[in-house]
């Protein structure tokens, strides 16, 4: 015997037009990734800065409350010596 679909039949079986249907949210595989960690700073450089910084400041009159600004000088004052920014260390293999 044949069924034929009638409008309660067809209403249970197909989503009413006025719900969208679910979607399923992405899933990250493996967990989170872990951030990649910021480059270290090159000790020998931090010390010709900060040398350099104190240097600015003794120039300077040793006027307080300009610590950033003299190591921001500092710093360009060596990356102009140097011709060259500071790159930051890598491992080498090995």
């Amino acid at each position: 015997m044949k069924q034929v679909a009638t409008k309660e039949s067809q209403r249970k079986a197909s989503p009413s037009p006025a719900s969208p249907p679910k979607r399923r949210q992405a899933q990250p595989r493996g967990g989170t990734p872990a951030a990649p960690a910021a480059p270290q700073p090159d000790p020998a450089h931090e010390q010709l800065v900060r040398e350099a910084a104190y240097f600015i400041y003794e120039r300077s009159g040793r006027i307080d409350g300009r610590e950033l600004e003299n190591w921001l000088q500092a710093e360009a004052e060596l990356v102009q010596s140097a011709g060259t920014a500071p790159r930051p260390r890598s491992k080498r293999p090995g």
